[in-house]
C-alpha cells in the first residue's frame, strides 16, 4: 500500500458488462397484488395484511390446504414470487401457485415441497419457469407436520415492467432525473469532536 492511488479497476472493460441495452430502461420488478382493482381472498378471512407491504402484519390460515386467491383486472404473468413467514407461528411447508382466467380451470405455475423456513418474518423468492398471464392466482398452502396452521405476513406477484404487457402499471412510475446543483444550497457544519 502506498500514500498514492493506484489504477486498478479505472480501464474501459474493468467493470462488469450491463445487462441492459444501450438506450433502454433496466427491467424492474413490479408486485401484481398492487394493480388498482386486484383483490385477495382466503375464504371469507381478512387476509389484506397480505399485500400491504407490512412485514408486521401477519394472518394466520386454518384448515388441511387453506388457499390464497388473488384476482387481477387484467391478465399479468408472474415470473417471480414471494413469500414471507410470520413473526410468530409457522409457514408452510410445501404449496402450489395456479393460474387461471376462468376460475374454473386452474394450471399449475409452481410447485414446492419440504420447504422450511430459517427464522421468523422470512422473505423468500421463488422463480416461474415458463410464466403465462392468467387473471387469477391461487396459493394452495400445506401446513408443517404437527402445525396448528400457517402464518404468512406478505405474497407479492412479480412481473417484469417490459415484455410483459401492454398498458401501464401502478408501480411503473419515473423518478424525475434532477442534476444537483454545482454548490451545496445551505453551509454544512461539521463537528469533529
Amino acid at each position: 500500500m502506498t500514500d498514492q492511488p493506484t489504477k486498478w479497476g479505472t480501464g474501459r472493460n474493468d467493470a462488469p458488462p450491463s445487462i441492459t441495452k444501450p438506450g433502454e430502461d433496466p427491467m424492474t420488478w413490479r408486485d401484481s397484488t398492487s394493480d388498482t382493482g386486484a383483490v385477495i381472498g382466503a375464504g371469507g378471512a381478512d387476509v389484506s395484511a397480505l399485500i400491504d407491504n407490512d412485514a408486521k402484519t401477519q394472518v394466520t390460515l386454518t384448515g388441511a390446504q387453506p388457499t390464497v386467491m388473488v384476482a387481477l383486472p387484467q391478465g399479468r404473468p408472474v415470473g417471480m414470487y414471494t413469500l414471507s413467514s410470520g413473526a410468530t407461528g409457522t409457514g408452510p411447508s410445501a404449496w402450489t401457485l395456479e393460474g387461471s382466467n376462468d376460475g374454473t380451470t386452474w394450471s399449475t405455475v409452481d410447485r414446492r415441497t419440504g420447504q422450511t423456513w430459517a427464522w421468523a418474518s422470512h422473505t423468500r423468492s421463488f422463480s416461474i419457469a415458463a410464466p403465462k398471464a392468467y387473471t387469477q392466482y391461487r396459493l394452495v398452502l400445506t401446513p408443517a407436520a404437527g402445525a396448528d396452521g400457517i402464518t404468512l405476513s406478505e405474497i407479492e406477484l412479480l412481473g417484469t415492467l417490459k415484455g410483459v404487457e401492454s398498458g401501464t402499471h401502478p408501480t411503473d412510475k419515473r423518478v424525475a432525473q434532477t442534476k444537483p446543483s454545482p454548490t451545496p444550497s445551505q453551509p454544512i457544519d461539521r463537528n469533529y469532536g
